[in-house]
């Protein structure tokens, strides 16, 4: 239930900021910084969407990719903001990399438990 109600909290908070209208930026020195910023946050939004929802990896994958196509079309509906391809490819990158750093670390684990049987 908790892992659920983070998940929302997430949700929403990524949403409102995604749709948010922020004023001028100025440069910022990290290249691509708003790239960064769309794989962190899909990373986070990955993590606890599986702890909300232990579905397949991919069905998760699929949902969440989704979202980001999603938040795109709604953002191309603001005047004062607008859809980029490639934040939707740092979305996906965000939540395939968690989803890959989950299936690494369970198979660590499960070969780690196994050496300890022996």
């Amino acid at each position: 239930m908790t892992a659920r109600v983070l998940f929302a909290v997430v949700l929403v908070t990524l949403s409102v900021l995604f749709l948010w209208r922020f004023g001028p930026v100025s440069g910022s020195t990290v290249p691509h910084f708003d790239k960064l910023v769309h794989f962190g946050a899909f990373f986070v939004l990955a993590f606890t969407f599986h702890r909300a929802f232990p579905i397949p990896l991919w069905a998760g994958i699929l949902v969440l990719t989704l979202y980001g196509v999603a938040i795109e079309i709604a953002q191309s509906l603001t005047p004062y903001r607008s859809a980029e391809v490639m934040d939707l490819v740092a979305d996906a990158a965000g939540v395939v990399s968690y989803y890959l750093v989950h299936w690494v670390y369970q198979n660590w684990r499960q070969r780690r438990q196994l050496h300890k049987r022996r």
